[in-house]
């Protein structure tokens, strides 16, 4: 651990032993700090934004050409001859990335527990991707903020060590801190994706849909640096 973590270490782990919201906001803050401010730790995105590049141009074909289009068009591939289970492997082997960094991991991360979440909003234990026919952009904000939340998450936990795990802390007490750690952190930020059209192609125009990313995270270290 080096030196310069140890605040967000230190106030990360006395959050775990007494979650409330003063407590969140002064780790959040000592975080984003310590990591060299929001523009420095966005910067340093680099998966992470080339998910969400690929992330939103697919949900956004979804919802323009459905799901069967797209398919055929990212993958060559008769959707109606997939199983759920291959589809949704399709779609995380094309989000993330695999070159193996530190960084690459947290994007998998973020992109498995969106696709989770995903997988119970739309109830794709009783439906098949094509109800994504239908999805609107106000699905797909929800989606990209969950996106977002998770790979905040997942890069917080992941730079400053996992200090949540204590032996005075139960498993269950862990997983209802996580839970309200992302929902903290979705809260923080879920007005950044609000004005943004993923519907309109013009979007995921390359220099446009990169200045979304760098803006979108920037302003999300932001605010949970000003909590």
């Amino acid at each position: 651990m080096s030196g310069e973590w140890k605040p967000a270490k230190n106030l990360l782990s006395s959050y775990g032993k007494n979650p409330n919201s003063a407590k969140f906001k002064s780790a959040a803050k000592s975080y984003v700090r310590n990591g060299g401010g929001a523009k420095g730790i966005s910067k340093s995105i680099i998966s992470g934004k080339k998910a969400g590049v690929r992330l939103g141009s697919l949900l956004s074909s979804f919802s323009n050409n459905g799901v069967g289009n797209t398919f055929r068009k990212y993958f060559n591939l008769d959707f109606d001859r997939l199983s759920l289970e291959s589809a949704i492997n399709k779609i995380v082997d094309f989000l993330s990335p695999h070159d193996g960094t530190v960084e690459d991991s947290i994007t998998t991360d973020a992109v498995t527990e969106t696709l989770y979440e995903i997988y119970k909003d739309f109830d794709l234990s009783n439906n098949d991707l094509s109800v994504l026919d239908n999805i609107t952009n106000e699905n797909i904000q929800d989606i990209f903020t969950s996106y977002a939340s998770s790979y905040i998450y997942s890069k917080w936990i992941n730079e400053i060590g996992i200090v949540l795990e204590n032996k005075e802390i139960s498993e269950t007490q862990i997983v209802k801190i996580e839970r309200q750690m992302k929902e903290f952190i979705k809260d923080s930020i879920k007005l950044e994706f609000s004005e943004i059209d993923f519907k309109n192609k013009s979007t995921f125009e390359k220099n446009e849909i990169n200045r979304i990313l760098d803006d979108v995270f920037e302003t999300a270290y932001q605010s949970l640096e000003e909590l």
